[in-house]
């Protein structure tokens, strides 16, 4: 075996390439891709997740005997060991757990897009850096332009990266670029600014549909998308946004403690404690005034009040900088300035962007300023990031996975308004 294990391996290993099937659990069936790829020196493999939206994500692999790998599946499923046995693959967990592999080979492999490395140009001159995926089929093409979600995260986060597959997939040209990382280039007019170069030189691209470009994301992202739109000269053609604060970043957070707080079965009365806490932080961010009252009261909160694990623990004034810059950014303001078409997608268990808190807000801001092309759905047991989660109920399996009906909703809707021709 060790001389098995030292040989070196050619560049087309019998392993080499795409493997389809599913992840499989008392009959529940959770679909799945790998793309294996090796040379003499190393071996490589990346994983799919469609129904859960995770595209292309990389995964650790080695070799083992003969043609043989190992791979370690995410979600602490485990390791396990393939060997390829000509169209198929045979499979064994190393953990000796139930889950069970079925893997074969598609028969067309191919993607529906091509991809490309490109750059753009910031209005503070900085150079970002991005991937534009385009679908194989003749153009031109509606395109869209992802935007980011709060979190630090570029295109090496499949969470914001796979959308593309999918918009890609189903007609339309996306673009994903990486997001800045310190703290005052984060602010969200600095981030509006780089969605909005991003956007600019969508449309300039050959083979773009010029007038029909829009945003996508979730989020932070409509803020961004939205301080862009309100701009008539920016020409956003539509914008499809998930868990859309209909309001500004301060309301948002006192909604997201509130509900979130009482979604964890915390006391009304501490409850409203730490919204009392929140609305005093705001008040010394905005004003610079108060924080030597304050710090005692943030120290006491973290020492021994029931809701200190709940709230912001600032440790100077200028832990709170990025609130004084961006509390009131956007919200009904930027909304009544959107005349583009929207689609906003809620899940009911977002306690982050609570649909009972916007989604009717939302629709009344749009429509009152005179936008008549407004549709929100929202979507039973979904999570801020529009996920159901694993469950098992009288022995049957539910794998996560976005929740069922919100690729249907998005790829209607597109069709529906000319941007794609429809699956």
């Amino acid at each position: 075996m060790l001389a098995s294990l030292l040989e070196p391996h050619s560049a087309a290993d019998a392993i080499d390439g795409a493997w389809t099937g599913a992840i499989s659990l008392d009959g529940s069936d959770w679909p799945v891709r790998f793309d294996i790829s090796s040379d003499e020196a190393a071996i490589s493999a990346t994983m799919d997740l469609p129904t859960l939206g995770m595209i292309a994500e990389s995964i650790d692999i080695r070799r083992a005997n003969g043609d043989a790998v190992v791979i370690d599946i995410p979600f602490g499923l485990g390791e396990y060991e393939l060997a390829p046995d000509g169209e198929t693959l045979t499979t064994r967990s190393l953990a000796g757990n139930s889950i069970t592999l079925n893997l074969h080979r598609p028969a067309d492999a191919a993607r529906d897009y091509t991809t490309a490395e490109i750059t753009f140009e910031c209005t503070d001159g900085l150079t970002l850096h991005g991937t534009l995926y385009r679908p194989r089929a003749p153009g031109p093409h509606a395109a869209i332009v992802l935007l980011h979600g709060a979190e630090p995260k570029g295109r090496d986060h499949w969470g914001y990266r796979s959308w593309a597959h999918h918009y890609a997939s189903n007609g339309l040209a996306a673009l994903v670029y990486d997001k800045r990382s310190s703290e005052t280039s984060a602010d969200l007019a600095v981030l509006s600014r780089d969605a909005q170069s991003a956007h600019a030189w969508l449309r300039a691209q050959d083979g773009i549909r010029a007038e029909a470009v829009g945003f996508a994301g979730g989020s932070q992202a409509p803020w961004l998308g939205a301080s862009v739109a309100a701009d008539p000269d920016a020409q956003v053609a539509f914008m499809i946004m998930s868990g859309w604060p209909a309001c500004t970043p301060r309301e948002q957070d006192l909604q997201a403690l509130r509900h979130g707080m009482l979604d964890d079965g915390i006391a009304p009365e501490d409850v409203e404690a730490a919204v009392a806490y929140t609305n005093l932080m705001f008040y010394v961010a905005r004003t610079g005034r108060l924080w030597s009252e304050f710090e005692p009261i943030v120290a006491e909160a973290a020492a021994s009040e029931p809701w200190g694990q709940y709230v912001n623990q600032p440790q100077s004034l200028d832990d709170l900088s990025w609130w004084n810059r961006n509390m009131d950014f956007g919200g009904e303001k930027d909304l009544a300035l959107v005349s583009c078409p929207v689609l906003a997608l809620y899940g009911d268990a977002d306690w982050v962007v609570p649909p009972s808190e916007n989604a009717d807000r939302l629709v009344r801001t749009l429509t009152r300023a005179g936008n008549e092309d407004v549709q929100v759905a929202v979507f039973p047991e979904a999570d801020h990031r529009g996920e159901v989660g694993f469950s098992k109920v009288d022995g049957k399996v539910r794998w996560p996975q976005l929740a069922p009906g919100l690729f249907d909703t998005i790829d209607t809707w597109l069709a529906e308004h000319g941007f794609t021709s429809g699956r």
